[in-house]
């Protein structure tokens, strides 16, 4: 079985490949957009407010 599975992988091409994988991976892309904001704005402004208690 593993044999067969490394022939088969060696015996890829990887042009043919991707485009068989192009519409999964645009599927999951377009499902999981991911967060709209990542979060470094409320960082900095956290920060800053601590900056600016530390200096009294």
């Amino acid at each position: 079985m593993d044999a067969l599975r490394a022939a088969e992988l060696r015996a890829t091409k990887t042009p043919r490949a991707l485009m068989q994988l192009a519409g999964a991976f645009e599927s999951a892309r377009f499902k999981d957009a991911g967060p709209r904001w990542s979060g470094l704005v409320e960082q900095q402004r956290l920060f800053l407010r601590w900056h600016r208690a530390s200096l009294g």
